[in-house]
């Protein structure tokens, strides 16, 4: 289920920051007038925030020149004492180079490489023959057209892919602001290009990847991975994430003794908590923050870009594979995968998983939740309350975009994601969907055996109708019922008794349908996706045949109230006179 929808209709967008203010169109440097500004950066694109363009010394863009008093002594860029202790915080968000810690919590120099491989034996699978280092894993080169090689031993648990590249994008520069948006800001306020921002004295000092550290390598299928299930909305996921978190809260190490690892709050940090916290990860990877529809800015952030890397550091030395559950990672356009990467290194092997519903199931309970967010604004008048007819007209194309097949080839198409596999929904419904994904896909027995003993999820998001609820607000806004429907307890109240009216009258009531050749194309898309996805299971269970069955029978979950014919007409003012006068208390 969600907990964000900022990028569904009528919601507002919440702002990232400010842009500081224009300067002169020309800043001099050395003498000389500066060009026109060089084009961001795409990572960096869009207002940079308040925090990145602090006021500078006067002076040349780097600080030369710069005055000291009387004295007018040349000296480097002042950087405020806050700034420099961020910078320093950034800088050692991993374990140093060459250190690990014993088994006795205590940390000693391992000088030799036969002690590093020796030591890396509490971490790894197997034992460094003869006191040499471990040679990489073969197998981690699971994108043969990408050809890479990640070697193990003493490497950069950050930049795998370019390690004579120390520029560190996704680092702090500060704590409402990362290098790349530092970046882009110096280029744009003083026309330089991105070379010479990079090399601008505060950022080099604040910008290089953290010191490698010494990482084990692992034999074939034994180097773990990182899971990322990536939901979609109204797929269960509430419900998994519901479940894991329940089985940490009772028993802390159920998942551990199964050699996976699933990140908590303090060390994945940010706006959710409990069984949310693995959308702070997802919000976090969004492009713009809140103006790509997150409810978290940059600096909102800067907690996890501290502490996950670590964690993530941590986990892959014990080679424990790493779940983490976030059905906003749906939100593909909107996410910057080069920093969900970032986020998820050292591991070299990103499994993605999403369930798969069908159509006909999975929009009108999209629908359902999009408007019991959007409840209160309706009663108000502020926003019109759309029928599931007016919702699919606008967002029909724009959800198949993000529904499970679709979303799985995007992820697939990643050349760092080793694979992305659908589970669908129909062949494992209910408890057995979480049974399935915890005893067949991550092989993890605890999780596994509480699921088969019945441990049920504290929290579900099942959609319920709401067209009674707003027939009753298309009643109140036309004044034909005057308690305040504002407030939720008064809206449940009335629609209850409408809803009750008319079944003892049995009046019927005017629809309106989503149109014939769209659900026509609805059942051709979904027979396309079963068909090519679960052919057996789609064979087995009735191929075409079945499937129109089941799509016949879902068919009036796209129709809807003609509330406005019913309204503008007289023929249910008595109902919402009775009800309107009904006793709350009875």
């Amino acid at each position: 289920g969600s907990r964000s929808h900022a990028l569904d209709a009528g919601s507002k967008k919440h702002t990232q920051g400010t842009t500081p203010p224009s300067m002169s169109a020309h800043t001099t440097r050395g003498g000389t007038a500066t060009g026109p500004p060089a084009a961001l950066p795409a990572a960096a694109a869009g207002s940079a925030p308040t925090g990145c363009g602090r006021p500078q010394p006067a002076g040349d863009w780097q600080g030369h020149g710069v005055g000291d008093g009387e004295r007018g002594r040349g000296r480097a860029w002042a950087v405020p004492a806050l700034e420099v202790a961020a910078g320093l915080l950034a800088a050692a968000f991993v374990v140093q180079t060459h250190y690990l810690l014993t088994s006795s919590g205590g940390v000693r120099l391992l000088p030799r490489p036969g002690d590093i491989a020796a030591s890396l034996d509490g971490f790894a699978l197997g034992s460094a023959a003869e006191g040499e280092e471990r040679q990489a894993a073969s197998s981690s080169e699971y994108r043969a057209d990408g050809g890479r090689h990640y070697p193990g031993g003493n490497r950069s648990a950050y930049n795998v892919t370019d390690p004579t590249n120390t520029f560190c994008p996704h680092c702090d520069y500060h704590k409402d602001c990362t290098c790349d948006q530092r970046v882009a800001f110096l280029m744009k306020r003083y026309k330089i290009d991105e070379s010479e921002a990079r090399n601008n004295d505060a950022v080099r000092e604040r910008c290089n990847y953290p010191p490698p550290v010494w990482l084990p390598t692992f034999a074939g299928e034994d180097e773990p991975a990182v899971i990322l299930h990536i939901g979609p909305h109204k797929t269960g996921t509430t419900a998994l994430q519901a479940f894991m978190y329940d089985l940490i809260y009772t028993d802390p190490n159920i998942f551990i003794r199964d050699g996976v690892r699933v990140p908590s709050f303090d060390e994945l940090p940010g706006l959710y908590g409990k069984e949310g916290v693995g959308l702070n990860l997802a919000h976090c990877s969004l492009r713009y923050y809140m103006d790509s529809g997150g409810q978290m800015n940059i600096g909102m952030c800067s907690g996890m870009r501290d502490k996950f890397p670590k964690f993530m550091v941590d986990a892959y030395r014990r080679r424990q594979d790493v779940v983490i559950v976030a059905e906003d990672f749906d939100k593909f356009d909107d996410l910057n995968m080069d920093r969900l990467r970032f986020f998820l290194r050292p591991y070299v092997r990103i499994k993605v998983v999403t369930f798969y519903r069908r159509l006909q199931d999975w929009l009108p309970s999209w629908y359902n939740q999009i408007v019991d967010h959007y409840t209160t604004i309706y009663a108000k008048g502020e926003e019109r309350y759309p029928s599931i007819v007016d919702w699919m007209a606008e967002h029909y194309e724009k959800k198949l975009e993000v529904h499970a097949p679709r979303l799985a080839e995007k992820y697939r198409r990643l050349s760092w994601v080793e694979s992305a596999t659908m589970i669908n929904m129909h062949e494992h419904f209910g408890p057995d969907l979480i049974g399935h994904f915890f005893c067949s896909y991550l092989n993890a027995s605890g999780a596994c055996r509480a699921a088969r003993d019945g441990r049920m999820p504290s929290k579900t998001n099942v959609g319920e109708g709401h067209e009674l609820s707003r027939l009753a607000i298309a009643a109140s806004l036309a004044g034909k019922i005057a308690t305040n429907l504002v407030k939720p307890v008064n809206l449940i109240r009335i629609s209850r008794k409408i809803g009750q009216r008319l079944n003892e009258t049995g009046l019927a009531m005017p629809e309106v349908c989503v149109e014939d050749s769209t659900l026509a194309g609805m059942l051709r898309l979904e027979m396309e996706e079963e068909r090519g996805s679960f052919p057996d299971w789609y064979k087995g269970q009735g191929g075409d045949a079945a499937l129109e069955r089941s799509f016949e029978r879902a068919r009036s979950k796209f129709c809807s109230l003609d509330v406005d014919r019913t309204v503008n007409s007289t023929r249910l003012d008595d109902i919402f006179n009775e009800v309107d006068n009904t006793n709350p208390y009875l």
